[in-house]
């Protein structure tokens, strides 16, 4: 298996689990959760975010395409306000998106790195990435970094919801 397969399967694995946790949780469940001290609301969009930086930015032109398109269906700097890491979950809590939203942008953004992965070519793999990334040298492993982090974010969905049940 090539590491372009390896990580396009990655990443619909991951997406699979990821659309499975948040399948069943409410909007109000959505909300931030002092016991957690985060949000589902916050890792969703975190997880957006996290995939534009590691997996779109730190692997493409920026001044490509893609990205322009990324742009128009997500506002892409407010964003980075509410949900790069760092971010507060619960600070601007009422200019944040809605679960509907954030559940239409994590699937088109999810669908861009799946179908952008077959597009890159074995030995590009290798290069620098585009921009400086704090965990990553190579394009590889920003791209594998994406799916560990998300399956991370997806087991504090997963405590999340519990928590929250615990409460409604």
């Amino acid at each position: 298996m090539s590491r372009l397969d390896f990580l396009k399967e990655q990443y619909e694995w991951t997406d699979n689990w990821t659309k499975s946790i948040l399948s069943d949780v409410e909007e109000v469940e959505w909300g931030y959760n002092e016991r957690a001290g985060t949000s589902i609301n916050w890792l969703v969009g975190h997880m957006i975010i996290s995939k534009y930086f590691h997996s779109i930015m730190s692997v493409l032109n920026a001044d490509g395409v893609l990205i322009k398109e990324i742009h128009k269906e997500i506002p892409i700097e407010s964003y980075f306000k509410y949900y790069f890491a760092g971010s507060q979950p619960n600070a601007d809590w009422l200019e944040r998106p809605g679960k509907e939203v954030l559940m239409k942008q994590l699937n088109f953004i999810n669908n861009v790195c799946v179908e952008m992965i077959p597009l890159l070519n074995e030995a590009g793999l290798d290069a620098a990435t585009e921009i400086k990334n704090p965990v990553a040298i190579s394009k590889y492993e920003a791209l594998a970094f994406t799916f560990k982090h998300q399956m991370w974010h997806n087991g504090q969905i997963a405590m999340c919801k519990r928590l929250m049940r615990d409460i409604y």
